[in-house]
This record gives structure tokens, sequence and C-alpha cells, in this order.
């Protein structure tokens, strides 16, 4: 790139990272810039001036940033990139002593087709975009193509080697103070990954229930196994032919190991009793009858088997739970203490209450459909929550408590991770400097 001239505020260099061109070409704090020149020396290679230019315009698109308007300010923005790209240029060549740090072309290749596909899609057709190309100093697409190949190489090459680093623990994190981490949150709003909204919730919700018919059958064929499996029925074999779990039947019923506090009451309650491979007799919750097996015991958890035997809802059951839960909103808004209801028909399977909750994915669509225009206090229509068999959706009523639009994740849920991050930011700016106190370096005036 050496010797090629570049205009000062070349918003084609400035895109490096996606995007479609701007329009920032004439708003540059002088007209013309200086043929390419030598900025630094660092080790055996040099960062020049037009790097510093690609660089500087690369970071404002990145930031959203217009180029300061005093020359001053860009004089003091460009000093301090240049120490960045000192730090970068001698990553890259440790990277490149490194002989386990390696980075495929193909890799390379494909990140850059689709860097060039992305900004290709803001131009009518390619004569334009090569137009574009030309203004900003490139002598044709292919001529971009090996500039953005040459950054996105040395780029994964730094990477990778940092990732080296940490591996063989020869970066040691350094913890920051709380005052930095909230500063370093405070600075960084803007960039941090954004939230849904969020709602803050209590819900009833009401589960169809077979008829007692339907029980009787269930439980008979649950009485059934019981003694089969006591007389030496494999419980595997069983549990993929009967169970109606539909996670663990296909794994002959197999839970894996369960801790406390991790399933329905009257599931975990027989679970932790039962002695090492006792058949348990049938236990009712919400989801069936349940035949429990526990095949080991540690200290805080056990390692599980179950069959589960479900009986069916007919129409009518379907029916009856919409019902109620028509009759339970219609309490609720009359006064009745939504506690109380909550206590009598909430299914104990859902959670009763959510705090925060965020609008968006793994949220169950239903939700999200009725939380997005509720303000706190609203109390929703009864909603179906589909479940997927027939005849057993559930029937859901919420309440609102507190209601967040979109914006940055709270400095309580992002403190840990920022904390992380700024340790090992720091651990690798103490590597970096003894890097540059071993290393040639020449800075040179802009």
């Amino acid at each position: 790139m050496a010797g090629r001239r570049v205009p000062l505020v070349s918003l084609a260099l400035a895109l490096v990272g996606g995007g479609t061109f701007g329009t920032l070409s004439a708003q540059g704090p002088t007209p013309e810039a200086p043929i390419d020149r030598v900025i630094a020396v660092v080790g055996n290679s040099v960062i020049t001036y037009t790097q510093v230019q690609e660089e500087y315009f690369a970071r404002l698109r990145e930031q959203g940033r217009q180029p300061p308007t005093d020359d001053a300010q860009v004089t003091l923005e460009l000093k301090a990139l240049v120490d960045t790209l000192i730090d970068a240029d001698l990553l890259f060549q440790q990277a490149l002593r490194d002989t386990t740090v390696k980075v495929p072309p193909l890799e390379v290749s494909d990140a850059v087709d689709q860097n060039v596909r992305g900004i290709r899609k803001g131009y009518a057709s390619e004569t334009a975009f090569a137009a574009e190309l030309r203004t900003a100093g490139f002598l044709s697409i292919d001529d971009y193509r090996r500039w953005l190949s040459a950054r996105q190489y040395q780029d994964m090459m730094r990477e990778q080697f940092k990732q080296r680093l940490q591996e063989r623990n020869l970066v040691d994190p350094i913890e920051p103070t709380e005052r930095e981490v909230r500063a370093f949150y405070d600075a960084n709003l803007d960039r941090l990954p954004r939230r849904p909204p969020t709602r803050s919730v209590r819900q009833i919700v009401i589960a169809p229930k077979p008829d007692s018919v339907a029980k009787m059958r269930a439980k008979a064929l649950a009485d059934s196994l019981v003694i089969a499996l006591r007389n030496g029925a494999d419980f595997e074999a069983t549990a993929k032919r009967f169970s109606q779990d539909p996670v663990s039947a296909a794994q002959g019923g197999d839970l894996g190991w369960v801790r406390k506090g991790k399933m329905v009451r009257e599931f975990e309650r027989p679970s932790f009793a039962l002695t090492l491979g006792t058949i348990s007799p049938p236990v009712e919750s919400a989801f069936g009858y349940h035949i429990i097996q526990v095949e080991r015991i540690q200290p805080t958890e056990r390692k599980i088997r179950h069959i589960l035997l479900s009986a069916p809802i007919d129409s009518a059951g379907a029916a009856r739970a919409h019902a109620l839960a028509d009759s339970v909103r219609a309490l609720i808004v009359a006064g009745f203490p939504f506690d109380s209801l909550q206590g009598l028909y909430h299914d104990p399977s859902e959670l009763r209450e959510a705090r925060a909750l965020e609008l968006g994915p793994p949220l169950q669509q239903a939700y999200i459909d009725v939380l997005t225009s509720a303000d706190s206090g609203t109390l929703t229509p009864v909603f179906v929550l589909p479940v997927g068999a027939p005849n057993a959706d559930k029937y859901a009523i919420v309440k609102v408590t507190a209601a967040a639009p979109e914006g940055p994740p709270p400095y309580d849920r992002m403190r840990e991770t920022l904390r992380s991050r700024l340790a090992a930011d720091n651990g690798l700016e103490h590597y970096m400097k003894q890097l540059r106190q071993k290393a040639y370096i020449d800075k040179r005036e802009l």
C-alpha cells in the first residue's frame, strides 16, 4: 500500500467492518493528504500514514462517529491510535513466531467474501461498486480484496495467538477495582448487547385434567407395571415401551443425576426417600403417575430412572380448564386475592412468578405475544400455552408487576462478565508492556 495517495476521509476504507459506503468523504478536516510515509518502525516492519488513516476511519465508522472538525482533536486521536497499531503489530509478529498459530487461507477468504458481499449490496451494479472503490484509492475490486485479506489475516492471527497465551497461562489476569468495572460499564453502554423489553410477572396457569375413569385406567396400568418390575422385569425395556415422558422414554427412563430442588415436590420426596434399587409404588404428580427407581446415590444427588403414565385428556377436560381460567380471571377482577387463587388453582409444574422476564427467545412465543404491549399493572386476558399433546394446552392469566423497555443490560447482570473481561485486558496490557520494553520501536511525527 505504500506510495498510494488516500484521501484523509475515505469512507470506503472506513467501512472495513461491513455495511454500505456513506457520505463522510466531503467532511474531512483537511482537503489533502500527504504522500504515504513511515510513522513508526516496529521491529522489522513499518506503520505508514495510510495505515493510520484507514484504521482511524474504520473505527469512527464502527463507533458511529463523525470525524472531529477540530484538527487538534484529530491529531490527538491519531497519536493514540498509533500506539494501538504498534501493539497490534507487536502481537502479529509474536503470532508469526509461534508455530502453533495457523490461519487457513480458506478461513480468511470466506471472511473476506462475506464482508465484500455485505458492502456490495449497497450498490446498484458492479460498475458503481468498482467506481466507489477507485474513489477510495483502490485500483480495482481485486485490489480492495487483497487489502482486506491482509487485514483479516492479521486480525485472525492475533486472536488465535491471544488464545494460545491464555491456554498456556502466559498472561495472568489482573483484577480491576469495582470503580474501574463501573466506569467501563458507563462508558460502553451503547456498545453492550441490547436487552429485549422485560416484564416482571405473577401468573396462574391452569392445566386440563383427565376425568376419573381415565385416571383409574392409568393408575391400574401403573400398578401392574410395578408388580412386573418387582418380579424381575427389566426397567429400561419397560420404560421404552410404556413411558409417556417424551424426553426420557427413549433412554429407558433415565433422568440422569438429580439434585434436590430441581423436580416437582411430589416426585422429589419419594425419589430421595427410596433405598438403592427399590421400585416405588405409583407416585402421582401433575404430569401423571410415576414409577421410580434409584440407581446410584451421592450425598446431594441421585441417579434416577422413571416411567411416566399420563391419563389422556378429552375435549371436555380441555373445555373445563378453559372455563375455570375464565372464572379465575373474573374473580381477580372482582377483587379476590391473587395469591389465594394462585394457591388453589395454579399448576405446580409452572413458575409462579418471574422478575425481569426478557421478551425474546427462548421465552415461549405465547408470552411474548401477550406481554409485549402490557404495562405495569396489566392483568392479561386468558391465553393459551401450547403443550403439543391433544387437549393438553394450558391456560394462563398473568399480572404484570413491572415493565422495562429495551435497553442495555443492568449493571448487576453485567458486573462479573465485565470484571472478567477487564481482568483479561489488564493482563494482556501487562504482557504488551513487557513486549514494548524488549522490542525496537521508533515513533515519528504524524
